[in-house]
């Protein structure tokens, strides 16, 4: 072999020529001798070998490979004799291959390595290399490259933090304890940390819903305690507990995904690794003789998870012993002392005093967006259609239902409730045994603890604990506006009757002329609206039909004589345009002409009103001219996935007032209506054939847009 290059790079180019693809090839896989071998994760493990920068450890890789990729390749006698050429390539390719890694420094290493992994499995297994079985023998020879691959690349993987910090001890005292520690909460682990053994102990958080579990490795270096857990840092605080009640799929993923020995605790799957539940082949906790209760012993292992361990320990070893790397501090929301008119003596913290955190809490009126986005700058950049709830009822909310201690919340359900000195006040009250239809109607608090924060760095949990405020106090801000939509809902409804009447002499031509274009909403004025709204779509219906729809609007006209109309009482009359024009004879029972008091009216004209633009449209309003509750009636902003993204939660909220109903009807005369369209020259339809004219030319002029023969719609609006 040549030695003008190094062995890896020897070793690289040699599995390139066997497979006849660059190791960074996109292909994932192919067939060799009928057997479908799957190229990209061998090309993935080749990789991850380079990424060491070890020549022993690329060659290990390739090498056994090779020895995989040549299991699956056989050729036919007939080949042999007839001196197949692709053949004799591959001998020769095979030849060049054991001259590399045949060479005695290079046995002598792949030998050391395999005796090393032989001996540690061992070891755990109170066994001699020599009495091992020859299952575990074949699995070191077949896999242990592998297994060497994922303990390497396993540390910058996990989430690594330091309990306390202190001298690091002579790596001699090091010690693998056997045990796997199991503990109920982190902060559990945390308080009996010091108790732990010097060197290295595997442990497992037991939650309450299993698939929660995580395995945490804990290092006791002597002073200095650290931690490295699978557990991961979720987006935001409520993403764990909302994926859970979705499903349990979130933690398979996470769990196929970890090297820690799962196995342990028997996690069975169902519903296609949706539900998880304790199944029978978990281990049972036990007590050791420190008093800390243990799951299982390292000898319980199986040779993939037993081995990976063993090699993982050996980079923490280099790492936290050799060259005494620190990691950033841990720190979780149960850290925080806080106290609470519903959590009695905060003199208690889960976790030893040392490690208090620090958390300025804010006022609800200083919890706004300025702060927030000082913190969570990316929620600038996303647009929030509800900061006029905020603006109006941030004071409102009692400044106890925003940081809320965990251990104040309870089973009885958080309500919102008028003081005695006529502030809003945070109460709690048992709900249960009222029924559904009652408990919908009481003011409730979904509050979330400050222990759902990540476990993370103190400027992360702080983060969240403002999140978790955040959430809280958007709670009680959607309860108000509510409430206000139940108080204002008939005042707001006039005020817009109101503005229409007031416009309507500039609109009413139009309208009877069937001048369908008038009432489109894509005006200039509606462009610059849009763009204030953040780009959002136009829909209608509620609930579940609602609908994305276009900028085309048409005027629809209902053709009833007098005799037919009916009107009802006063007072039951709702709130209307022709009720606020004052065009109802309640005496008997007809509508009156908008152009004209003194005639009856027999066409009823009418507009639809499912959005903000058409509000605009029938009351002449620029945007800001219309209330804020209002002015994003019928639009929809994307504001990211709550359950995936960490959003503003008050973005996350629904508008009542989006619920609002607004109707547009004027009631005029025939005689007004053709006077109009007669000034203008205009076709003067028959009274019975008036409504399908009117959608004849809605219908023509849609087609007209359709087919680009209209000025262009604006982007959003088309």
């Amino acid at each position: 072999m040549s030695t003008d290059k190094s062995i890896r790079a020897q070793a690289v180019s040699l599995w390139e020529e066997l497979t006849g693809k660059s190791v960074s090839s996109s292909s994932y896989s192919f067939t060799v001798g009928g057997e479908s071998f799957d190229l990209y994760q061998a090309n993935k493990r080749v990789q991850q070998a380079q990424a060491v920068e070890d020549d022993l450890t690329v060659a290990l890789v390739v090498k056994t490979l090779a020895e995989q990729f040549a299991a699956a390749e056989s050729f036919t006698l007939a080949d042999i004799l007839a001196g197949n050429e692709r053949l004799k390539a591959r001998v020769d390719l095979v030849g060049r291959m054991n001259a590399l890694f045949s060479d005695n420094a290079s046995v002598t290493l792949f030998d050391d390595f395999y005796a090393y992994c032989e001996g540690a499995l061992a070891h755990y297994r109170e066994l001699t290399p020599q009495t091992l079985d020859e299952k575990s023998r074949q699995f070191v020879r077949d896999s242990g490259c592998f297994v060497g691959l994922d303990a390497y690349h396993g540390v910058s993987r996990l989430t690594r933090l330091m309990v306390c910090d202190g001298p690091v001890d002579d790596v001699a005292k090091a010690k693998v304890s056997r045990l796997v520690f199991a503990f109920d909460s982190i902060e559990e682990l945390i308080s009996h940390a010091r108790r732990i053994p010097v060197g290295f102990s595997l442990c497992v958080i037991v939650a309450p819903n299993i698939s929660d579990s995580f395995f945490v490795m804990v290092i006791n270096a002597g002073g200095r305690i650290i931690v490295l857990t699978d557990k991961g840092n979720y987006e935001h605080p409520l993403q764990e507990a909302r994926m859970r009640a979705r499903n349990d799929r979130y933690n398979l993923n996470r769990i196929e995904g970890s090297h820690f020995p799962y196995d342990l605790l028997g996690i069975k799957w169902g519903d296609n690794g949706r539900r998880a539940s304790e199944g029978d082949a978990g281990n049972a906790l036990m007590v050791s003789d420190t008093g800390l209760r243990v799951l299982g012993n390292l000898s319980d292992l199986q040779d993939w998870d037993l081995l990976w361990l063993t090699l993982f320990i050996d980079q923490c070893r280099e790492r936290y012993f050799t060259r005494k790397v620190a990691e950033p501090q841990l720190a979780t929301g149960s850290m925080v002392r806080l106290p609470h008119k519903w959590a009695g003596s905060c003199d208690q913290l889960p976790v030893p005093i040392e490690y208090e955190l620090k958390l300025e809490t804010r006022t609800s009126s200083e919890l706004n967006s300025r702060f927030l986005h000082s913190i969570e700058p990316k929620w600038a950049e996303r647009y929030n259609p509800n900061l006029w709830m905020e603006e109006r009822f941030a004071a409102s909310v009692p400044d106890d239902s925003l940081y809320v201690p965990s251990t104040a919340l309870n089973h009885e359900t958080p309500l919102l409730a008028l003081g005695r000195d006529g502030q809003l006040e945070l109460i709690r009250r048992d709900i249960d045994s009222l029924p559904f239809y009652e408990q919908e109607k009481l003011p409730r608090l979904s509050l979330q603890g400050l222990s759902s924060t990540a476990l993370s760095t103190p400027e992360r949990v702080i983060r969240d604990c403002h999140f978790l405020a955040r959430h809280n106090q958007v709670q009680a801000i959607a309860q108000l506006v509510k409430e206000d939509f139940k108080n204002r809902k008939e005042a707001v409804q006039d005020w817009f009757y109101k503005a229409a009447a007031k416009y309507l002499p500039k609109l009413v031509d139009d309208l009877m002329a069937l001048n369908h274009e008038r009432v489109s909403v894509d005006t200039p004025a509606h462009q610059d609206a849009l763009l204030a709204l953040g780009q959002g779509k136009l829909i209608n219906g509620k609930g579940s039909g609602v609908q994305v729809i276009n900028s085309h609007r048409s005027i629809k006209i209902r053709y009833e004589p007098v005799r037919n109309q009916r009107v009802g009482s006063r007072a039951r009359a709702g709130k209307s345009l022709a009720d606020t024009l004052r065009l109802i004879d309640y005496t008997y029972g007809f509508y009156c002409c908008a152009v004209n008091r003194e005639e009856e009216a027999q066409l009823f004209i009418s507009l639809e009103v499912s959005s903000v633009f058409d509000v605009m449209t029938v009351t002449g309003l620029p945007l800001d001219g219309i209330p804020a509750e209002l002015r994003h009636l019928g639009v929809d902003t994307y504001r990211g996935n709550s359950i995936l993204d960490r959003i503003d939660p008050l973005g996350d909220i629904r508008n009542p007032w989006d619920q609002l109903s607004l109707y547009y009807t004027v009631p005029v005369s025939l005689k007004a209506f053709k006077a109009l369209r007669r000034s203008r020259g205009l076709h003067i339809p028959r009274a019975m054939e008036v409504e399908k004219y009117a959608q004849q030319l809605a219908d023509e002029l849609l087609h007209r847009r359709r087919d680009g023969r209209s000025p262009a719609t604006i982007p959003g609006l088309e």
